[in-house]
């Protein structure tokens, strides 16, 4: 029997913990396991805490079942049930072993899941239906899967000829050093867009599943976009009147004040918006945009 796959324990000497687990390499899971205590990133927190907590010294890889990789889980489970393991109490086990399912997991445990599933989604069936369901999916099953080799053509760019045909898409993919799945996005998006001017090319060529020989796959430069310049809107120019003691001095755009007072724009925007009475020695007001001065009149 192999002594290398089967179940252990992680005893917590301090407190008298346990945690269940099963491998088909135990001394890679204990290098592994350890690696991560230390390294403070295991995955189950529980035990990573009492880890912290207690130290290194405190804990002990015990192997205690050999068995057959197929029977790891069952095993674990039973042991999971023994130790009490998954009670917070008696072990730092998370999972439920009444849940556990994977694929070494028994017919047994499959089938209720199965059961389990398929009335919860039609409550109103009856075991009649369940198992013609069951037989319908087992047919299924044995039918042979048919594959579709569809055949690939790579087309030259610029003469618009055929350059290689692929009998599938692997072969595409590998002639490429490519990935499938990147080729057949490609010509999905390729079959879509084909106008003979949006035309964009796989590794220099064009790929199709059909080759039309009355169709034009040259490249083709689409025509230039012609701009329209659309009239710019008249901006309104901005001008300020300048008072002193409530007459009226000039009319000037904020550039022109900005630097012939040698002033700034904030303090234009704070005298406008009243925080100041002020700015230079003038009151500023806003005005219309005619540059055309104002009669010299007291301000009411």
């Amino acid at each position: 029997m192999n002594t290398n796959c089967g179940v252990y324990l992680i005893l917590n000497t301090a407190k008298n913990k346990v945690y269940v687990g099963s491998s088909k390499n135990l001394k890679r899971r204990k290098y592994e396991y350890f690696r991560d205590l230390s390294l403070g990133n295991h995955c189950n927190s529980y035990l990573q805490n009492a880890y912290n907590k207690y130290g290194k010294d405190s804990f002990r890889f015990i192997e205690v079942e050999y068995c057959k990789e197929e029977e790891l889980t069952k095993k674990e489970v039973e042991w999971i049930i023994f130790k009490k393991s998954n009670q917070s109490c008696f072990g730092y086990n998370l999972a439920n072993p009444d849940r556990q399912f994977g694929k070494n997991g028994s017919e047994e445990f499959k089938e209720n899941v199965r059961r389990k599933t398929y009335f919860y989604h039609y409550p109103n069936h009856t075991e009649e239906n369940y198992q013609e369901w069951k037989e319908l999916k087992r047919l299924k099953s044995l039918q042979p899967k048919i594959t579709l080799n569809k055949k690939v053509y790579a087309i030259c760019p610029e003469t618009g000829r055929i350059l290689n045909i692929f009998n599938s898409i692997a072969e595409t993919a590998r002639y490429f050093n490519s990935k499938e799945k990147l080729v057949v996005r490609y010509i999905d998006k390729q079959q879509k867009i084909y106008n003979g001017i949006n035309q964009k090319m796989f590794k220099n060529v064009y790929l199709s599943f059909s080759f039309n020989v009355n169709k034009d796959y040259k490249k083709k430069t689409p025509p230039p976009k012609i701009k329209i310049k659309k009239p710019r809107p008249e901006r309104l120019t901005m001008f300020i009147d300048l008072y002193k003691d409530g007459i009226f001095v000039e009319r000037l755009r904020k550039k022109e004040f900005v630097e012939k007072y040698n002033a700034k724009m904030k303090g234009i925007d704070k005298a406008l918006s009243g925080e100041r009475k002020r700015y230079k020695g003038f009151e500023i007001k806003r005005t219309n945009t005619s540059p055309q001065p104002q009669i010299n009149s007291p301000r009411l």
